[in-house]
């Protein structure tokens, strides 16, 4: 997993991470923002696009 996330580059572990504690939040009633893609935000913005998550 170490190899995949920081030599690959792959996201799989941070997708996955995300929508886990998004429910926790939900099911517990937590407020949550979601900053993981806060690197595709600001490309998205410098493109000018807007990202919907």
């Amino acid at each position: 997993m170490v190899h995949d996330i920081y030599i690959k580059r792959k996201k799989n572990y941070w997708i996955d991470l995300s929508v886990e504690i998004e429910n926790y939040c939900r099911i517990n009633g937590i407020k949550h923002n979601n900053y993981f893609y806060h690197k595709e935000l600001v490309e998205a913005r410098k493109q000018g696009l807007t990202l919907r998550r």
